[in-house]
């Protein structure tokens, strides 16, 4: 926290002069940790809640007062001790804005309960598993490692995690074996919880190596997602024609797979299904490769991170909106993307 710019960060915050979203992107943005810039916002928030100005009650907003069962008191008596909840995915990158988001959204949670639930403080630790080099992607290495860190941590009843679903998969085995609770808020993969045709031999159950289940997810998984979608591509948009491209990822090979036999099932007819290089600098060969077999719909099953931006581009270049739709996931549902 020697780093002026930050110190300037925080009088900032603090004063108003900017949101808490705006804190924590640009604290990231200068390599401050997750965990240092939300303390900063922690001890912020606390003292202007202080002021019953900026008090959500007195605001006539959420407070433990209109929130939870009806007839249950809200308690901050903080004498049984502490709990540490954390949470983790990419926070740089083209998941800057969702994941400062996102932290500011549990922080803002924490914050509105007074950091008390149950007789214990509650604080609150973001983690970060993406990779500022590789546009904010998630990595495995640094999802175990974040994951790991919370096992050991003896006060950590909650994990948040993850984003992404193939981070997941480096995680949830860790935090089965210390029977910490994981909750994701994004997760859609559907080897994760269920079994599937489609699953990889052995998924769910490989997961789970404490033979109990651990880990919960707050979304509908891919076999839903990618079935809708596909109905939608071929009974709302007429299209009888389909291009599948995915990003070689659990997320986008599986997710793109549900489409392919949900769409087919449906009667359409797959003119290709293949992975892009999320390295490669354009796309011009691939989309003129499908533009010369014309699909009536071209489905991107892939994350923001890995350059869909730039392969919607190409794509547009040598197709357009009358004759071919492109359709995304949720995985692109981002103002990075956009």
């Amino acid at each position: 926290m020697s780093d002026p710019r930050f110190t300037t960060l925080i009088d900032q915050v603090r004063t108003g002069a900017i949101d808490r979203r705006t804190f924590l992107a640009r604290s990231f943005a200068l390599g401050i940790s997750a965990g240092v810039a939300g303390s900063v916002l922690a001890t912020t928030v606390a003292a202007q809640d202080a002021s019953p100005a900026a008090s959500p009650a007195a605001a006539g907003g959420l407070s433990p007062e209109n929130l939870g069962v009806e007839g249950v008191e809200h308690t901050t008596d903080t004498s049984k001790g502490n709990i540490n909840i954390y949470s983790s995915w990419p926070l740089s990158g083209a998941s800057e804005q969702i994941g400062g988001d996102s932290v500011a959204a549990v922080q803002f949670a924490v914050d509105l309960w007074g950091g008390a639930a149950g007789g214990y403080s509650i604080t609150y630790e973001a983690l970060d598993d993406g990779i500022a080099a590789n546009n904010g992607a998630w990595d495995a290495t640094a999802e175990a490692n974040n994951a790991t860190q919370v096992v050991n941590d003896a006060e950590a009843m909650a994990y948040i995690a993850t984003y992404n679903s193939g981070a997941a998969l480096a995680s949830i085995p860790i935090t089965n074996e210390a029977g910490l609770a994981q909750i994701s808020p994004a997760n859609t993969a559907v080897q994760l919880t269920k079994d599937n045709p489609a699953n990889e031999e052995g998924y769910p159950e490989v997961l789970y190596p404490s033979g109990t289940r651990n880990y919960m997810r707050v979304v509908p998984a891919d076999d839903l997602q990618g079935g809708a979608s596909a109905n939608f591509a071929f009974n709302g948009l007429g299209a009888q024609t389909a291009y599948v491209l995915h990003d070689n990822q659990t997320y986008g090979e599986g997710l793109a797979t549900v489409f392919q036999t949900t769409y087919e099932s449906l009667g359409g007819e797959m003119l290709g299904f293949e992975a892009f290089n999320p390295e490669a600098p354009e796309y011009l060969a691939l989309a003129t490769k499908i533009a010369n077999v014309a699909p009536a719909v071209v489905y991107i099953s892939a994350i923001v991170n890995l350059n869909a931006s730039k392969l919607l581009q190409d794509l547009r270049d040598v197709m357009a909106p009358e004759d071919t739709a492109i359709m995304g996931p949720d995985g692109l549902i981002n103002q990075a993307f956009i």
